[in-house]
């Protein structure tokens, strides 16, 4: 076996590019409800039934990404509990012959360590016919997540047909990871494998992985810098993960729904929670001030957000799940080889780095012991992420009542709520609510003006479908309701407007107080309408958009902008993307101010572009 340097061996980046892809998109895309339920325990049997065996042999076919498999219920999917669920099934799998033809032949092989491994192919069934291959591989970089190192086969010459295949004598299992490329997993036996800390980081500058294994030697396991692990404690470290199965009433639904035993357990009484709540509350409100800049009471009508249960829950939150709310993550994966193995991966930024998500056996289930995690850091790195941030959060009992982190989602319901109060304050707003709903909610600025920078979203479109207010002087909503009712008025003689939006699924916008103040291009578009004698002034700023493509039912992708004149003339003086107003004209982006190029629309007339 060839000898490693102490210190964390470090992955290439590019290696880890598909992990960091994967990990981005499971935690930016990904919102599911009831995400605190506590997941069922699934035997192997049952996997099989859900979703075929762990492994088959493959058929001659072109390879494929991985098939779907079973995952735990009531939790999001999240990059390193994937990865728990591919090295359980590979090593649960049951070896069975490949089937090979000459566009089909495995790329390489995945092995715990060693400068070279013989790969043995033998004929499936057996024909003394036909003699078995062999093939030398040489090793080559650390590739995978649980510290293997890929071997390529190269110019691998097999006739079609089934294969038994062996490394070193150990059975091979199908490993799907890319697209068009085929890797053999090797299942080496518990003797051989290395209790194993892989900690890995990923972002959108960087990603990395330290990875730390304890060799197995005399009376145990001993790590490349001379740390040892005697046996003893590895059976005790199993011992406590397999003990910390959730009994009845500990799951983290059941926590969620009745925090208070749990929370007690940690020392967060009724009592103690209840002197916090002022801190709590303060955090949260900030510096709310009326127009004029004075501070204001903290309506009554809040006290509802701030009541013991709701903090409890939000509590619970935190400490069971603490989101990492950068975009840098982290990850660990440990493997504990034996009787059963266990894999566990943790993603939580938050104190004492539960939960633990456990895959012993064909069992699984997420693990709540605040010990168990400060017993698998000691295996880490010293100077390793992991130890960081259980590090950072030492002292969580203290902080975590000033801690904005804790309390964004509190903070969130509570500005909603003051924003609502302010609104009330200027005239009008009944009527306006009426008939139109604020996104987003904000409330007033100190020394800003009556009416707050905002959207209302139309809550019956006609022509118009959401309002884009900008707050000035004195007004009040009752200017707006008029300002909107004498925009919609003039944009409903534009006959244009009603096709555009009917064959491109489109949105219109308008800036209110009236005028095109607020337009950056307003220089170039007074020109054009001086110079091309355009009939009546520039008086309504038009934006239009779609609904955003994520998904969001508020939120709208800008395709461009436009001028209606006081006879009804349109001029669009920016267009981007083919479902922008100028699509049909010319797909390219379209801007008076950069090429001089706009789109004339006169009353009851057609869309012409002038260049």
């Amino acid at each position: 076996m060839a000898p490693r340097p102490p210190g964390p061996t470090k992955m290439r980046t590019s290696h880890l590019l598909l992990a960091a892809t994967g990990m981005l998109a499971g935690t930016a895309a990904i919102i599911l409800p009831n995400r605190f339920q506590e997941p069922e325990r699934v035997a192997s049997s049952e996997l099989e039934e859900r979703s075929g065996p762990a492994v088959r042999s493959q058929p001659a076919a072109p390879d494929r990404p991985n098939p779907k498999r079973p995952r735990v219920t009531g939790e999001p999917p999240r990059p390193s509990t994937r990865w728990v669920e591919e090295l359980a099934a590979r090593r649960t799998a049951v070896p069975e012959p490949f089937t090979f033809d000459r566009r089909n032949l495995p790329q390489g092989v995945l092995l715990q360590d060693g400068s070279r491994a013989t790969v043995t192919f033998t004929p499936w069934p057996v024909d003394e016919a036909r003699a078995a291959s062999t093939v030398e591989v040489v090793v080559g970089e650390r590739v995978h997540r649980d510290g293997r190192f890929f071997a390529p086969l190269t110019n691998l010459d097999l006739a079609p047909g089934s294969y038994e295949v062996r490394v070193n004598g150990h059975p091979c299992v199908g490993h799907f990871r890319m697209p068009g490329t085929r890797w053999l997993y090797v299942q080496e036996p518990a003797a051989t494998r290395p209790v194993l800390v892989a900690e890995y980081t990923s972002g959108c500058f960087m990603s990395g992985a330290s990875v730390r294994e304890y060799e197995r030697s005399s009376g145990g396991y001993v790590a490349a810098d001379g740390e040892r692990l005697p046996m003893a404690a590895v059976e005790d470290l199993r011992a406590r993960v397999l003990a910390s199965r959730p009994r009845r009433g500990e799951s983290s639904a059941q926590i969620l729904e009745e925090p208070d035993a749990y929370l007690a357990s940690l020392g967060l009484t009724d009592d103690v929670i209840g002197e916090h709540v002022p801190e709590i509350k303060r955090l949260c409100v900030g510096d709310w001030r009326d127009h004029d800049g004075r501070p204001l009471e903290i309506p009554s009508e809040l006290d509802g957000l701030f009541e013991l249960s709701a903090i409890k829950r939000m509590l619970v939150e935190h400490l069971l799940y603490a989101p990492e709310r950068s975009t840098t993550s982290h990850s660990t994966l440990i493997e504990i080889p034996g009787e059963p193995w266990i894999y566990l991966s943790n993603e939580s930024n938050g104190p004492d780095l539960v939960p633990w998500y456990v895959a012993a056996g064909d069992e699984r289930w997420y693990a709540l012991d605040r010990e168990l995690s400060h017993a698998l850091v000691d295996l880490a790195f010293e100077n390793g992420s992991m130890r960081r941030r259980l590090e950072r959060t030492s002292n969580w009992r203290e902080t975590l009542w000033s801690d904005t982190a804790v309390w964004n989602t509190l903070a969130k319901r509570t500005r909603e709520a003051l924003a609502l109060v302010s609104y009330r304050m200027v005239a009008g707003w009944e009527t306006v609510e009426e008939r139109f709903a604020p996104e987003p909610l904000r409330g007033l600025r100190p020394s800003g003006p009556r009416l707050p920078a905002m959207n209302l979203l139309v809550r019956e479109p006609e022509t118009i479908d959401w309002v884009l207010v900008r707050g000035a002087g004195e007004r009040d909503w009752n200017d707006v309701l008029a300002d909107y009712e004498r925009a919609e008025a003039m944009l409903s003689e534009q006959t244009w407007l009603a096709q555009w939006k009917r064959e491109n699924g489109g949105r219109i916008g308008v800036w209110l107080p009236l005028g095109i103040e607020n337009l950056h291009d307003r220089s170039s578009i007074r020109e054009l309408w001086e110079d091309e004698a355009i009939g009546g002034a520039p008086e309504l700023a038009i934006s239009f958009g779609r609904p955003a493509r994520h998904g969001a039912s508020r939120s709208f992708t800008n395709l461009g902008g436009g001028v209606l004149s006081a006879d009804g003339t349109l001029v669009v003086f920016r267009s981007s993307g083919p479902r922008g107003p100028l699509g049909g004209v010319d797909r390219r982006k379209v801007s008076l101010r950069t090429d001089g190029r706009y789109g004339l629309v006169v009353p009851g007339g057609e869309l012409e572009l002038i260049e």
